[in-house]
C-alpha cells in the first residue's frame, strides 16, 4: 500500500496542488492500492506531494512516479515511441516549469477573494505572508515580472499548444494514457475545475479540445471526483 501525503482537499478539486493531482491519478490508473495522508506534512524535500512505500520514503512527484514504476513493474509509456516519449517531456516540462507559474500567480496575485488562502484557512491578517513568498517565487523564476495580460497571453500559447497536439485524439499519444498526461491534466484540471481568481479557468475554457480532453480523464479514473472534494464539485464537467 502506498501512502500519499499531500495538503487537504479542496473546493472543486481533489487538491489544491496539480503534482498532487497529477500523482493520484497515475496511482488510479496504474491500479495501485494507496491511501491518502491529508496532515499536509512535508517531504525531506520540504514540499507536497511525497510518498511512502515499503518503508522508503520518496520526495518529488515525479521520482514516485519513477520509483513506482520500478517497484510495482508499471510503465504507462509502453505504448510510446521515442519520438512521442520526447515530445510527451516536452509537454510535461512545459506545464510544470511555465504554465504552472499562471496557476501561482492567478491564485495569489490577481485573485482578490483570496480563495486559496481562504480554502487553507489562513488568517486575513495574515495572507500577505504567502502572497508575498509565491509571487516572489514567480519574479525569480520570471514569469512574475510580466504583465497580467503578458501572462494571460503565455498561458494561452501555452494551451492552444496543447490543443494543436491533442487534435481529435483521445489522449496526448492516441487511445491509451501516458505519464505525460498525468502531468498535463493536474496543471489543467487545477485550472479549470478550481478557478481561484478566474483568469487562468477562462483561458482554458476557451479551447474546447482541451476541455473535453480534461473531462475524459475525470470521468475515466475519477468517478468519485465530486466525493474526493469538499465543496462537492460545485464545478461541473464540460458538456
Amino acid at each position: 500500500m502506498v501512502t500519499l501525503y499531500q495538503i487537504g482537499r479542496a473546493p472543486n478539486t481533489p487538491s489544491l496542488t496539480p503534482f498532487a493531482i497529477k500523482l493520484e491519478t497515475y496511482l488510479r490508473a496504474a491500479n495501485i492500492p494507496y491511501k491518502n495522508d491529508h496532515r499536509g506534512k512535508a517531504s525531506s524535500k520540504g514540499k507536497v506531494p511525497w510518498i511512502s512505500y515499503q518503508g522508503k520514503a520518496i520526495a518529488d512527484s515525479d521520482f514516485s512516479l519513477e520509483f513506482l514504476n520500478k517497484e510495482r513493474n508499471v510503465d504507462l509509456n509502453s505504448h510510446l515511441s521515442d519520438e512521442q516519449k520526447g515530445a510527451g517531456r516536452a509537454f510535461q516540462k512545459m506545464v510544470e516549469e511555465n504554465t504552472y507559474w499562471v496557476l501561482v500567480l492567478d491564485r495569489w496575485l490577481y485573485d482578490k477573494t483570496n480563495g486559496t488562502a481562504k480554502t487553507f484557512g489562513i488568517p486575513s491578517i495574515m495572507r500577505w505572508l504567502p502572497r508575498s513568498r509565491f509571487v516572489g517565487m514567480a519574479k525569480k523564476q520570471g514569469i512574475g515580472r510580466h504583465s497580467k495580460a503578458e501572462v494571460e497571453q503565455i498561458l494561452r500559447n501555452d494551451v492552444n499548444a496543447i490543443s494543436c497536439y491533442l487534435g481529435s485524439k483521445k489522449f496526448l499519444f492516441g487511445d491509451k494514457i501516458s505519464q505525460y498526461d498525468m502531468a498535463v491534466f493536474g496543471q489543467l484540471a487545477a485550472m479549470k475545475y478550481e478557478p481561484f481568481g478566474g483568469m487562468a479557468g477562462g483561458v482554458v475554457d476557451e479551447f474546447s479540445t482541451v476541455c473535453s480532453y480534461l473531462d475524459r480523464i475525470k470521468t475515466e479514473f475519477w468517478p468519485d471526483w465530486d466525493e474526493c472534494t469538499t465543496g462537492g464539485g460545485t464545478r461541473k464537467a464540460t458538456k
